[in-house]
């Protein structure tokens, strides 16, 4: 009786050895191939908006296709910081006890803010003027990526250890400092 349960125990590691390890490292390889293709789709994607100073509806669509190509679901994080200048009174109330400073802040406009301006559900043309969303120098512009869905790789690994880990497995945060402006 012992000697075969470690036969069955000897044929079902073999099993694993021979089947699911290489499945596993495949869909691994699978999952490192599609965080690599989101990088270069959101930093090509980051990289225009920063160079050009906009983002118009076709910008958008474009790289969320890119994306799909992996075969992943996305949540794609847009945030722009826009440089604002607040004058500096040593009494706010009078206007002429301006100081010659000013305040630098920087006001978060999300992806709500942005949708809204690109697809704002009045039929209007992809290609309308209004439908572009500007930036200008010196705004900061970031583009966050996390998958939403569980990849095989995850379900995989997630069978043969018995625990459930984390569904993301491709994070890509890429952006910087908006370099050029739309006139």
């Amino acid at each position: 009786m012992g000697n075969a349960v470690v036969k069955l125990l000897g044929v079902m590691i073999g099993v694993l050895l021979l089947f699911l390890y290489p499945i596993l490292e495949s869909y691994q390889r699978q999952d490192d191939l599609a965080a690599m293709y989101v990088q270069r789709s959101a930093s090509t994607f980051s990289d225009a908006v920063r160079d050009k100073g906009v983002i118009t509806p076709v910008m958008w669509n474009d790289f969320m296709a890119e994306m799909e190509k992996t075969g992943n679901v996305y949540d794609v994080v847009v945030e722009h910081y826009e440089k604002k200048y607040d004058p500096i009174y040593r009494d706010p109330v009078q206007v002429n006890t301006f100081t010659g400073d000013y305040l630098i802040r920087y006001q978060l406009n999300n992806k709500v803010m942005l949708m809204e301006k690109l697809f704002p559900g009045d039929g209007q043309s992809v290609e309308s003027p209004s439908r572009t969303y500007k930036l200008s120098i010196g705004d900061y512009f970031y583009v966050s990526v996390s998958n939403t869905n569980r990849t095989r790789a995850a379900m995989i690994l997630d069978w043969l250890t018995g625990s459930f880990g984390p569904t993301e497995r491709i994070r890509i945060p890429v952006g910087g400092m908006v370099r050029n402006e739309s006139s």
